[in-house]
């Protein structure tokens, strides 16, 4: 809006619309999360930081399970392991 500088009727609604669809999407995101998305970001983290390391795993089905301790603003303690 400010790039255009348009400040219509129609702007504010359409900001309305996406930023409370995002406001609500963040709650229940927040009660109820998505296990599955959390388990396939955890083993394509696991994987990026294992080629960083270099550590080879012993098949490519092993499972890899994570246990989030905290987190703010400056990053997250991640615990990884694998079966």
């Amino acid at each position: 809006m400010f790039l255009y500088h348009n400040f219509t009727i129609g702007a504010w609604v359409y900001l309305s619309l996406h930023s409370t669809y995002g406001f609500l999407w963040l709650i229940k995101d927040s009660i109820f999360p998505d296990k599955q998305w959390e388990q396939e970001i955890a083993n394509a983290s696991f994987r990026e930081c294992q080629k960083l390391a270099n550590l080879p795993l012993l098949h490519e089905e092993a499972k890899i399970f994570y246990n989030l301790k905290s987190q703010s603003a400056n990053g997250a303690l991640l615990t990884l392991s694998f079966e």
